[in-house]
């Protein structure tokens, strides 16, 4: 690798050296399109650390949590606490937060379907507005809406998970999911749920025997999915929908994965700092007043606090406040 004094002086530019941090890198179409965006003149007053940071910062609004095996595939070993760091590094930082939210509106702008409904619907949902309200208001029928809202979603997904378009070409020459598997060097997980994505997508067939509950699952997903352009807490998707928080999570999880609604739903990372603050006093009271013989996992504390946030957020709060030595030590407490 060139030390810096031997770089060319066209290469040392600011732009080229963060796009040199990918080199030999499989970037998703996606990943490619933000380093673009990053390597522009519009960000050529930042520098390759802040540059990084909001990168990694618009993988975890894409991604979600597997946005930390998506920077180990890219970069290596990474720290545990490694989501606590990507989101503090720039909630914090006033003026990174101005300049990730012109960033992140020019991506997810690129990322987003050419097609004007498509556009529309989106920014109707997040005014709050259900899909049936969107429709009307765009004068045509619901299940054109739901079309336009799913391939929105499709689109986002095959930009951003990889082997998704031969996992499709594979399951529709009737290879297995294992097969798939071993044949394209994914894990299993992963292949399961493209198949469920794609499914959903109806980009390939369910089974005939699946046909009845993939109907249900579609119709929970997309009332998820709408509700969550209105909240980014489960606990309250759960409630409006009187569903099991158990399958709202799963919903959820899967939503993320396809990329149908984001990680912070409306709220930029401004807004998620104000909510930060705002809970850490609560958490920081309910986690003090455990017994700490009393072993309880951190799922079962968010659901016995009672707090109105998301379990991701109280994990973050809990381990922050863990760092500050304000709570008892986290051996206490499994994450499990």
């Amino acid at each position: 690798m060139k030390s810096p004094e031997n770089i060319p002086q066209a290469e040392q530019r600011p732009e080229n050296l963060f796009r040199r941090i990918f080199d030999g890198k499989m970037l998703t179409p996606t990943e490619e399109m933000a380093v673009n965006i990053l390597s522009s003149t519009s960000f050529s007053d930042l520098d390759s650390a802040q540059k990084m940071i909001m990168f990694e910062y618009s993988e975890f609004q894409e991604l979600g949590q597997k946005a930390l095996i998506r920077k180990k595939e890219l970069f290596g070993e990474i720290r545990e606490d490694e989501l606590i760091r990507i989101h503090d590094r720039l909630a914090y930082d006033d003026a990174l937060v101005e300049r990730y939210d012109e960033f992140y509106n020019q991506l997810r702008d690129s990322a987003m379907p050419s097609n004007n409904s498509s556009v529309r619907i989106i920014n109707l949902l997040r005014e709050g507005l259900s899909l049936s309200e969107a429709a009307d208001e765009l004068e045509i029928s619901v299940s054109e809406a739901e079309k336009i809202f799913k391939n929105y979603g499709k689109e986002k997904m095959l930009n951003s998970r990889p082997g998704t378009d031969q996992i499709a070409i594979l399951k529709t020459k009737g290879m297995n999911n294992v097969k798939i598997a071993e044949e394209l060097g994914l894990n299993i997980k992963y292949v399961e749920t493209a198949v469920r994505a794609l499914i959903f997508f109806g980009e390939i067939p369910p089974t005939p025997s699946g046909k009845s509950a993939v109907r249900q699952q579609d119709r929970f997903l997309m009332r998820v999915a709408q509700s969550r352009f209105k909240t980014t807490s489960n606990e309250q998707v759960a409630q409006q929908l009187n569903a099991d928080i158990g399958k709202v999570e799963d919903a959820t999880r899967f939503l993320l994965w396809i990329g149908l609604i984001n990680p912070i739903g409306k709220s930029d990372a401004g807004k998620t700092r104000w909510k930060h603050a705002e809970h850490k006093e609560e958490v920081k009271k309910y986690l003090n007043s455990l017994d700490p013989t009393k072993r309880i996992s951190l799922r079962a504390a968010h659901q016995e606090s009672g707090i109105p946030i998301g379990y991701d957020l109280f994990c973050t709060l809990y381990f922050e406040l863990s760092s500050e030595q304000k709570v008892p030590p986290v051996r206490n407490y499994s994450a499990r």
